[in-house]
């Protein structure tokens, strides 16, 4: 018959051996009030108040812990007494096992309950659901109908919103931690003090505990509204809270140590009791000559600590400017900055200086970014303005070829026109890539035909000469083909100006694996890339320069727009790759783009353009804002064969369309600008054509190579895309794609 301690029927014969053995042992109780020796079975016993240990103990914590939060100072107090118990169940749990020489966990437990009800903490009520098992499934639910730590409080008339049972709960989980050779928890979800029927715990492992007492308020919703505090309270949750504040005070070290601002620490009378390294080297004087010299003496004015602590002692913090003063007497301008600050738990001033100088080199750093930024902006709109003017010449021009011999002076004048016209073509496309900095829109590339078809177009009619070393094994990347073929544009035209008497410009590539001699000099993500080297025979760059040539706006030519290089390095860094210069003067130039690869990915092979001037027949409609625009594209429309309509914005297109309907003589297709200046732009004006004729075909006409509107202009309906500034013969070829569609 089990007395003091209430278990599941299975483990009531083991609990029977248990309580018997216990039994004689307190039987054999000595107590020598003469000696002051309490002992049992010849084990030295000591008693200890109930109340002491509880409720006494946590209003001594709430005095000492009188500055700091209620619940601070209670959870400091439960933290204590639960290791304190947890170590004195493991210990006696051992002493237990060895003198009774047991080896089974369950009986190893079995003595821990009885013990627990002899010696006064409590009488046990282990619940049938407990699964006490050597492993980490380890589940135990019990009830102490006794407490001595709730009797305290009750007794003394304590109210309370927390379990309060937390020895009860350090020892029962450090005596059977020793009997399973588990680390393992236990946590009061119920408490008799804070008004609940039951002290119920529950024990498991640290990482398993907060499951079983979800589970356990989920499994009954009568219980689930008295679980409203309980903790997972112990070593485990102080040495977290340990390894916190030990992380966070490396953190602060760190940030103490290595802060390019200086730190000084001084106590309230301005003599300076920690200094930053950063401090040492500002004011020119090692750590050791620094401690104990008072702040003042650093600082011009002198008062200006004074004015610190003064203004932290009204407001909390303090910033002003004044000088400081070097080793060896030479001033310079600092910012100070102050709080108040709690050093060894003594009040502190936090005196934090600034080198003024580094701040405004920053802001002046600041000030040419946004002006960088504001020209980009100015020159992106003045390049959109360029490009519809570059759009009616190269648009001209290309109609004047029609009607010019290929042969004589006309055509030799009119092949230079052509020329310098693409060349400006290239600068407007570097200003408007530059102002709108356009992620990239990718699809996998053979990079070989990209870089000889840019090269060539760019040195047709040059005296520098293109050489390729191009492998056909090379790797395909995904790639922007527009923006990929503006930077080899770029470096190809940076070769051809260093070779005025003309040359050799050699593109070359090569794949690059891992861990290869050819990888960038700056590290890239590790992966596959295509390696691209264009060299030139040039003059080369002097080495002051090499940093330098791939900043806007900075350029060693006599009317260069210094965009090229810039641009370059832009549309590689938003590819995820790297470029750089190998020069000396007199020695050429080579410059190295890495872009990452895609071994073994199959490219479709790129359709050749037609140079024949496709003509048709039919109806289209323009509409764009620019009047020299429509007049150029309508008659390049004629002189295909088409008929052509214009229109200056969204709202006369749509009218047009309606109208045209409505007379029996519908439009086949319509060229139309995105963006109109004070008027309907092409997606909207397209969404009420649609209303009218679903089947309606749109082309997009738009001087951004890289918008993304132009490469995803199927998803919004688009038939086609026309590029400005374009050709007779490219108008021609899109628009019989787009009929034919």
């Amino acid at each position: 018959m089990l007395e003091a301690v209430r278990v599941p029927k299975q483990f009531e014969p083991v609990f029977e051996r248990a309580q018997e053995y216990v039994r004689r042992y307190f039987a054999e109780r000595k107590e020598r009030p003469s000696e002051g020796t309490i002992e049992i079975l010849g084990q030295r016993y000591i008693l200890v108040r109930a109340a002491s240990m509880s409720v006494e103990f946590f209003a001594l914590i709430r005095n000492l812990y009188a500055d700091k939060p209620t619940d601070e100072a209670a959870g400091v107090a439960r933290s204590l007494l639960f290791d304190i118990a947890h170590a004195l169940g493991v210990a006696d749990a051992r002493a237990f096992h060895a003198r009774l020489d047991l080896k089974d966990p369950v009986e190893k437990m079995s003595v821990g309950p009885l013990h627990f009800a002899h010696a006064g903490w409590a009488f046990v009520d282990i619940h049938a659901e407990s699964r006490p098992s050597p492993d980490q499934d380890y589940y135990l639910i019990y009830d102490h109908p006794y407490s001595f730590e709730s009797d305290s409080w009750m007794r003394a008339g304590e109210k309370v919103d927390f379990p309060v049972c937390v020895m009860n709960a350090g020892y029962s989980s450090g005596w059977c931690e020793a009997s399973f050779g588990l680390t393992l928890v236990a946590s009061e979800i119920l408490c008799k003090a804070k008004g609940d029927e039951h002290c119920r715990f529950i024990m498991a492992p640290p990482d398993r505990i907060e499951g079983h007492i979800d589970s356990y308020r989920q499994s009954d919703a009568r219980v689930a509204r008295h679980v409203t505090r309980y903790e997972i309270p112990g070593f485990f949750a102080r040495k977290k809270v340990e390894d916190e504040l030990r992380e966070r005070e490396e953190q602060y070290r760190s940030v103490f140590e290595s802060a390019t601002d200086a730190f000084f620490v001084c106590d309230v009378s301005g003599d300076i009791v920690e200094v930053s390294p950063a401090g040492c080297t500002m004011f020119g004087a090692p750590r050791a000559a620094l401690l104990g010299r008072s702040l003042r003496g650093l600082l011009r004015p002198a008062s200006l600590f004074d004015d610190l602590r003064a203004w932290i002692g009204t407001t909390g913090k303090f910033r002003a400017e004044g000088s400081g003063v070097a080793a060896g007497g030479n001033d310079f301008e600092v910012e100070i900055h102050g709080v108040a600050f709690s050093y060894r738990k003594q009040p502190h001033v936090l005196a934090v200086i600034r080198n003024i100088a580094e701040r405004k080199r920053m802001e002046e750093a600041l000030f040419l970014s946004r002006n960088l930024e504001s020209i980009g902006v100015l020159a992106g709109g003045i390049a959109h303005d360029f490009n519809n003017l570059l759009t009616v010449i190269m648009g001209n021009l290309s109609l004047a070829r029609l009607s010019v011999p290929a042969e004589g002076e006309a055509a030799r004048l009119l092949g230079q026109s052509e020329r310098a016209a693409a060349r400006a073509r290239d600068l407007t496309m570097q200003l408007l890539t530059f102002s709108r900095g356009g992620a990239p829109i990718k699809e996998l590339t053979a990079l070989g035909d990209v870089l000889r078809e840019s090269a060539t177009l760019v040195l047709r009619g040059s005296r520098v000469r293109p050489v390729f070393d191009l492998p056909p094994e090379l790797w395909p990347a995904s790639v922007d083909r527009g923006q990929l073929g503006q930077v080899v544009a770029n470096l190809v035209i940076n070769a051809d100006q260093a070779m005025p008497d003309g040359g050799v410009v050699t593109v070359a590539a090569r794949n690059v694996a891992p861990g290869d001699a050819s990888l960038s000099p700056v590290p890239l993500p590790r992966g596959h890339y295509v390696r691209v080297d264009v060299k030139d025979e040039g003059v080369g760059i002097p080495p002051e320069q090499i940093e330098r040539v791939f900043d806007p706006y900075f350029t060693t030519r006599q009317g260069g727009t210094g965009l090229g290089l810039a641009t370059t390095y832009s549309i590689v860094r938003r590819h995820n790759g790297h470029v750089a210069l190998t020069s000396a003067p007199g020695r050429g130039a080579t410059f190295s783009v890495w872009l990452p690869a895609v071994p073994g990915a199959a490219v479709a092979a790129s359709a050749q353009p037609d140079r024949a001037l496709l003509r048709g027949a039919g109806r289209v409609l323009v509409m764009d804002d620019d009047a020299m625009v429509r007049e150029l594209l309508a008659s390049m429309l004629r002189e295909l064969g088409y008929t052509a309509a214009a229109a200056r914005d969204g709202g006369e297109a749509v009218a047009a369309w309606l109208a045209a309907r409505e007379a029996g003589t519908p439009f086949d297709a319509v060229v139309m600008d995105l963006t109109i200046p004070g008027g309907m732009g092409g997606l909207e004006a397209l969404q009420r054509m649609r209303t009218i004729d679903p089947g309606v075909k749109a082309i997009v006409s738009s001087g951004y190579s890289n918008d993304p509107v132009m490469a995803s202009y199927r998803t919004h309906g688009f038939a086609g895309v026309m590029a400005k500034p374009y050709s007779v013969r490219e108008v021609g070829q899109i628009l019989q794609q787009a009929l034919a569609r």
